[in-house]
């Protein structure tokens, strides 16, 4: 394994909400209008037949099929009433909630089971520890939850691999460096939030900006202290503070490499400036 996948592998967490094994008689029906559901869904077929519409596209839900439905993704069901129909049923939600490769992946909505797989073992091992109270048996369901989730994309997409949007990643970062300027933010802080090792990440920054993250965020925290000095009166502690910036004699430093002079020279000139271009009544 590597670096990166430890830190996806790290962050990844699953967590189920709601779920059983769910048996109706001949007769009862298990049906609902079209809607769109906030977490994420496993139906896994065990008796009977249903039909399933997934963004207006109707599948066919037979014993041992096992269909996921994706967070946020419109959908309804119905089930055939001349027959016994059974199935198990989770709704869970993974996180950290930038962990979207269910969503991203493609992924099928649903695969067709083997009959040598375990999947039958790993549901009822869910639920057969789902009111445990001990520690153990919370660790053996969040264990079985990440299997299933693990033995559905096997089953679905087994090469599958940590697929990286670079325009995402470019745009995010730079979401990421505005939405917290008033913390130290470093390389490896972003390389982690991205769930990515940070020699990769700076790779593919510098590749597609030409220049490292390191050198990017301190012009991202440049670029808002001088339109602080510019736009208002805080004082230079202040503004110190507001991009994360804890040493005065480091802040001057970096700020007149940037843009010239100090802090408070450059306070001065563009203050001296705004005088000398504002307009004169007549």
């Amino acid at each position: 394994m590597g670096l990166s996948d430890n830190i996806f592998a790290s962050n990844l967490n699953a967590i189920c909400h709601v779920g059983s094994f769910y048996s109706i008689k001949k007769g009862v029906s298990w049906e609902m209008e079209p809607w769109i559901f906030g977490q994420n869904k496993f139906y896994y077929i065990k008796s009977g037949k249903c039909t399933i519409t997934i963004n207006d596209t109707v599948y066919e839900g037979i014993p041992g099929r096992w269909f996921l439905i994706p967070a946020g993704v419109l959908h309804s069901y119905s089930n055939d009433t001349s027959k016994t129909f059974s199935k198990f049923w989770m709704h869970f939600d993974l996180y950290p909630e930038n962990i979207n490769f269910i969503s991203e992946s493609n992924l099928p909505y649903y695969v067709d089971v083997p009959k040598n797989s375990k999947v039958d073992k790993l549901f009822k091992e869910y639920f057969d520890n789902e009111y445990t109270p001990n520690i153990a048996g919370i660790i053996k369901r969040k264990v079985t939850l990440l299997s299933l989730i693990g033995e559905y994309v096997n089953l679905a997409a087994p090469d599958i691999t940590l697929k990286i949007d670079s325009d995402a990643l470019i745009t995010n970062t730079i979401k990421y460096i505005d939405d917290n300027m008033e913390q130290d933010t470093s390389v490896v802080d972003l390389a982690e939030f991205f769930h990515l090792h940070p020699n990769h990440f700076i790779r593919i920054f510098k590749k597609k900006t030409g220049e490292t993250p390191g050198k990017f965020i301190q012009l991202k925290k440049m670029e808002a202290a001088k339109k602080l000095i510019e736009e208002t009166d805080l004082p230079i502690n202040e503004i110190m503070c507001r991009v994360g910036i804890v040493d005065a004699a480091q802040f001057t430093k970096k700020f007149h490499k940037f843009w010239g002079n100090s802090p408070r020279e450059y306070r001065k000139h563009t203050r001296q400036m705004s005088v000398i271009n504002k307009p004169k009544l007549k």
